[in-house]
């Protein structure tokens, strides 16, 4: 009986350092993963660094409507003067050849708008009230080439130009733009042009 009794103390101890031991182990193993560092999620990459826009040139500035106004006006001077076959209007230096006419001719009953050094092809005259172009066709009988626009005297332009507020522009092929005080000369010449009823409007 106390033979039994021993072994079954002995078993109950083993049971019991069993445990211990069991309790041990699991205690250091959470000990362990306890002290072992918690690793974060990788940051992501820094973005690169935005470059800054390119800078754009400005577009050049051209000039258009009613900015030729604030331009010089060409070198040069009116003159009049009556011909055979009607009269003129002439601009220019002293001393040289006219670089625009403005011309009657009586027997075809026309007026002729003459820009020295351009060639054939568009001739836009352009006053305060609007503009137009006409089509000119190239002088041959000039030496330094000419581009001639014939009109009807009755050219409600004409009077645009006549009236324009103290200038106006003409721009032919392969010329500069001529920018012209707009003095009586031209007025005569039209007036030359036009039948002995017709007057300028007032």
């Amino acid at each position: 009986m106390r033979i039994a009794c021993h072994f079954a103390v002995v078993a109950l101890i083993g049971v019991g350092i069993g445990a211990g031991l069991s309790g041990c182990v699991e205690g250091s193993q959470s000990g362990a993963a306890a002290d072992q560092p918690r690793l974060s999620p990788p940051r992501p990459a820094p973005l690169p660094p935005r470059s800054a826009p390119t800078a754009q040139p400005a577009p050049t500035a051209i000039v258009t409507g009613a900015e030729w106004a604030d331009r010089a006006v060409s070198a040069g001077d009116w003159s009049y003067r009556l011909e055979p076959s009607g009269s003129a209007a002439l601009f220019g230096a002293v001393g040289k050849s006219a670089e625009f006419i403005v011309r009657c001719d009586r027997a075809s009953a026309r007026v002729y708008l003459s820009r020295g050094g351009a060639s054939a092809g568009g001739m836009t005259v352009r006053a305060t009230s609007g503009l137009k172009t006409y089509m000119a066709a190239g002088d041959v009988k000039a030496a330094a080439g000419r581009a001639v626009a014939a009109l009807s005297p009755n050219d409600a332009h004409l009077d645009a130009v006549i009236f324009s507020r103290g200038r106006f522009l003409v721009a032919a092929n392969e010329a500069v733009d001529l920018i012209m005080p707009s003095w009586p000369e031209i007025a005569r010449v039209v007036e030359d042009c036009r039948p002995a009823n017709t007057a300028l409007p007032q």
